[in-house]
């Protein structure tokens, strides 16, 4: 636990902070950002939460959510990196720094490099959120209702509501935590579970009807013309990539989404004992082993090709292994 002590020293010294998550962000990214922005507020530091896109709004319920900017300043003495997988997960929140500051780097990917100048990397840990909270707990750091509704949101976003693989004790203990502090589990499942905007299920009811499924694999395009038809102006699939790998047919899901600047982003779901991490990180993506994303420089059409290509004969592959 000494790294931990001195981390807490590293950022309590500090006066001037960028805390940063990375890009297209979700509960675990901006639960982390929201709690530690709201622990060095407490504590009288000058703090900038920045994100790229700023705050999703999937995730407004969150303590201090107003308060997060899509863009950087510059003069910082300390940043803070959570839950980024590698540097370029923080996007121009950090390449449009002039003079980038001491980072520290907190996560639970395995596949973080340790970027930082002080890093902190678990893959045991379920969510950086997790770990979070036993950074706070070691530094005797005392909770708030908000800072524990933050923290609280990321574990149980990461964990698909405690359901996937990585949950351990520790991931329960800190929940545990979490609502002895006042965080409110059941209302924090349906803010970031259940309720969608309308435009979300409309562009689900489109992705639904033009889902293809064969040899395991269920897969989704969804292009710049869906979204609009939709009326939806997020970056991502606003869940459907969860939905699809609970069909029966399937093991293994992907949403590719088409982007405004031309990219296609990439989402990919699996069900024990499947993987889809080595085929993001093959695309220069990451993430965990069920649950992992990227991105592609190419037209849909490509996209969709290469994506599916991959994900058929990595399905193949770990069957073979499985049988072996």
């Amino acid at each position: 636990m000494s790294n931990l002590r001195e981390i807490g020293r590293k950022i309590l010294a500090a006066t001037n902070i960028l805390v940063v998550t990375h890009h297209s962000p979700d509960g675990d990214a901006l639960g982390s950002l929201t709690a530690v922005g709201g622990w060095l507020l407490r504590e009288g530091k000058i703090v900038t939460m920045a994100v790229d896109g700023g705050m999703s709004k999937r995730f407004e319920f969150l303590p201090l959510a107003g308060e997060v900017r899509e863009r950087s300043g510059d003069g910082y003495d300390l940043l803070i990196a959570l839950d980024c997988g590698d540097i370029d997960r923080m996007g121009e929140a950090f390449s449009s720094l002039q003079s980038p500051p001491f980072i520290i780097n907190i996560d639970h990917h395995a596949t973080n490099p340790e970027f930082g100048d002080l890093n902190w990397v678990d893959p045991q840990a379920a969510s950086t959120a997790e770990m979070l909270y036993f950074l706070l707990r070691e530094n005797e750091i005392p909770l708030d209702i908000g800072i524990a509704t933050s923290l609280l949101t990321g574990i149980v976003t990461d964990t698909q509501s405690f359901s996937t693989s990585n949950v351990t004790p520790r991931s329960l203990e800190a929940a545990g935590g979490l609502m002895d502090a006042g965080a409110d589990l059941p209302q924090i499942t349906e803010q970031a579970f259940s309720i969608k905007p309308h435009a979300a299920m409309r562009l689900w009811g489109i992705g639904l009807s033009n889902a293809l499924v064969e040899d395991g694999l269920a897969w989704v395009t969804l292009s710049l013309r869906d979204k609009q038809r939709a009326g939806y102006d997020g970056s991502g699939s606003a869940g459907l990539v969860t939905q699809l790998v609970n069909i029966q047919e399937a093991c293994m899901s992907v949403v590719l989404v088409e982007q405004e600047d031309g990219h296609v982003s990439v989402s990919l779901r699996s069900r024990l004992p499947f993987r889809v991490s080595d085929v993001a990180v093959s695309f220069g993506g990451g993430g965990h082993p069920q649950a992992a994303g990227c991105r592609l420089d190419m037209p849909l059409e490509k996209a969709e090709l290469v994506i599916v290509d991959a994900c058929k004969y990595a399905l193949l592959a770990q069957k073979d292994a499985l049988k072996a």
